[in-house]
């Protein structure tokens, strides 16, 4: 109960005394207790109570008004139709929050597969390297402290031939580069979970992962997580010689 209703339920009193003491006038004699400006405001309401009777008479407060009073300082109760009304409206709140999330998860998602995509492209032709190596042990020490993670580098029945570091959606990545006969793959490793994925890629099993498989362009996506580690390859081989070489 707040001041206001407070002050209004026992200022509607006769004498601020009454014998039905309801659940309202306890609740409102708890909080002047507690209330210094309540009180002192219930104090000069008896002092001016008792100088009007003393001068007047006394005199009733009017059941009707008496009533009145009391009815404005209890809580309103929530009719049925109101209370459908709000569920109604929160309800469309959450649709549209759900809603709004989606649209941007998915336009995440493809930003950031159309990008690394885009990498892909840009370095096929002559990959530029940061460090030129085919030793894996290299590789993984040059990596060291420029990223948030332990970059490793994976065994693929490929060619290592080097690898740099990129920002791609707000994430430091790990690009590796590696060659197949003479196709290029683009290897992008963040750290965080792989949810960068879209609804027409399949779910497949490799070596015991789970992976997930898809097309942006002529271009072939395979998705998974290990370790903690989010793992994207890019090539135009299609996925029977990607799942040979993984």
């Amino acid at each position: 109960m707040d001041c206001k209703q407070a002050r209004m339920t026992l200022c509607s009193l006769k004498y601020h005394e009454t014998e039905v003491v309801s659940n309202n006038i306890v609740e409102a004699r708890r909080h002047i207790k507690a209330c210094r400006e309540c009180m002192e405001f219930i104090d000069g309401e008896r002092r001016f109570v008792t100088l009007v009777r003393d001068s007047a008479g006394k005199e009733d407060i009017p059941e009707r008004l008496k009533s009145r009073i009391l009815d404005m300082g209890k809580p309103k109760k929530k009719t049925f139709i109101g209370l459908y009304r709000g569920i109604a409206a929160a309800a469309s709140i959450i649709v549209l929050l759900i809603v709004g999330y989606l649209v941007k998860t998915h336009k995440e998602d493809m930003s950031f597969l159309n990008t690394i995509v885009e990498e892909h492209v840009k370095f096929m032709p002559l990959p530029k390297t940061h460090i030129d190596s085919s030793n894996p042990e290299d590789v993984v020490r040059w990596f060291r402290g420029k990223v948030d993670f332990q970059a490793s580098t994976i065994t693929l029945k490929a060619i290592l031939k080097g690898g740099r570091l990129c920002n791609i959606g707000k994430r430091k990545t790990a690009l590796l580069f590696y060659e197949y006969g003479n196709v290029p793959l683009s290897l992008f490793i963040a750290k965080g979970q792989a949810s960068y994925k879209l609804k027409t890629m399949k779910e497949v099993v490799v070596n015991g992962k789970k992976m997930s498989v898809g097309h942006i362009d002529e271009y072939t996506v395979v998705i998974w997580q290990d370790r903690g580690l989010a793992y994207h390859l890019v090539s135009e081989l299609e996925v029977i010689a990607l799942k040979e070489i993984i």
